[in-house]
């Protein structure tokens, strides 16, 4: 949890916190190897209600990253983690690898791993975010990027359907998702549970991309 404080403690569980003091001093935080466990390994926070998301980057190259709950958690609107590289895992029943709850995420390189049905790898947005005035969007390109859901479970939520590698809120009326690279083992990355024939705020492919392979040997995305 997180809860504003004047002089303590503002973030339990994390094994990583990132806060910005009600001063708004800039931070800049660069990982690049290292261990981290927790109910969440990192969490980017803004308790004091800051937002201040100009002064506030973090970046992430390298490391492994291990969670019950979620490996990544950017719950400050308007601002981005930047993933290149490192090993990402969510191992509780309900947990997610890579929450960009209010806040966004940039990813090029990496292994994200979950091992949920009912969570996808990825999810970007809620409720509350679909409010905000800077909502949240996630992109996934690079080669190098892997998304695995482990579960040999069907995802409960909508029929015929694998479990889920990403992810959108359904309240979020915008291009959330934009995804031109990776392979993904899980259901095929197109759309999120809630897509409809021409809504393409739902969709997820970026412009002059294709999907091949299989659910089993993974989807490949890349450009035509």
């Amino acid at each position: 949890k997180c809860t504003a404080s004047g002089g303590g403690t503002t973030t339990v569980g994390a094994a990583l916190a990132i806060a910005q003091h009600n001063t708004k001093k800039s931070i800049n935080v660069t990982l690049s190897k290292g261990t981290f466990e927790g109910l969440r390994a990192i969490a980017l926070e803004d308790p004091q209600g800051n937002k201040d998301n100009e002064h506030v980057t973090v970046s992430i190259s390298g490391g492994t990253y291990t969670a019950t709950e979620y490996a990544v958690f950017n719950n400050y609107a308007g601002t981005t983690i930047n993933i290149s590289g490192g090993k990402f895992e969510s191992t509780g029943a309900n947990g997610i690898a890579v929450y960009a709850r209010l806040g966004s995420v940039d990813i090029t390189g990496g292994e994200f791993i979950n091992n949920s049905n009912s969570e996808a790898t990825i999810h970007v947005g809620c409720k509350y975010a679909a409010e905000n005035s800077i909502a949240p969007y996630l992109t996934i390109s690079g080669t190098n990027t892997i998304l695995k859901n482990n579960t040999t479970g069907d995802y409960p939520h909508k029929s015929g359907w694998k479990a889920l590698t990403v992810n959108m809120a359904n309240e979020l009326n915008h291009r959330a998702v934009t995804i031109s690279g990776g392979t993904f083992f899980g259901q095929k990355p197109e759309c999120d549970d809630s897509w409809t024939q021409g809504n393409t705020n739902k969709w997820f492919l970026g412009d002059n991309v294709e999907i091949t392979g299989d659910a089993t040997n993974g989807w490949k995305v890349s450009s035509k």
